[in-house]
């Protein structure tokens, strides 16, 4: 079993490989692993995580860069259900099964630990929140009007949750 380990792991084959190896014959291997490409790109040039930030778009796109740049090296080469399941292959697993999950659905009014996390969880472990991102890309007075549209769309419950993942089974 494994959850969230796979997707940062440069060499998918080896990665996949030394599972292998350790399995006996029809031993099995589950992985879960975040699909971060259903974020990116926006639905729109002024949605952010789910959030519609309507006089954002500059902040968005700059802000949204920053993710890419700190994704781009981490995530290199990139991690898709395709290149999990040609890993998987390549291996030498039999029998693979990957299921792609998907979920969007909209989130209540926040409260102000809900603004918090919005503001100050990152998405990713090896990256900024919104709030240091914001500060590393904008200027001040763009951070500010950034941060505050987030808190809005949390307070009004104008936002979404996405979720994607794809489950990987396979058997030696």
């Amino acid at each position: 079993l494994s959850r969230s380990v796979l997707i940062y792991c440069r060499d998918l084959r080896a990665a996949l490989t030394s599972m292998a190896r350790v399995l006996r014959p029809g031993g099995r291997i589950s992985a879960f692993e975040p699909l971060w490409q259903f974020f990116d790109p926006a639905a729109t040039p002024t949605e952010f995580f789910g959030r519609e930030l309507p006089d954002c778009e500059a902040e968005i796109a700059a802000v949204m860069a920053g993710y890419r740049e700190d994704l781009q090296a981490l995530l290199e080469p990139p991690f898709t259900t395709e290149s999990l399941i040609a890993a998987a292959e390549a291996a030498g697993f039999t029998s693979i099964k990957g299921t792609v999950e998907a979920e969007s659905e909209p989130l209540p009014v926040g409260d102000d630990l809900d603004v918090k996390l919005a503001l100050h969880s990152k998405p990713n472990p090896e990256t900024c929140s919104p709030a240091e991102m914001a500060a590393r890309m904008l200027n001040s007075a763009q951070a500010a009007k950034f941060l505050a549209a987030i808190e809005e769309t949390v307070r009004t419950g104008r936002r979404r949750s996405r979720r994607a993942a794809v489950y990987l089974r396979a058997e030696r």
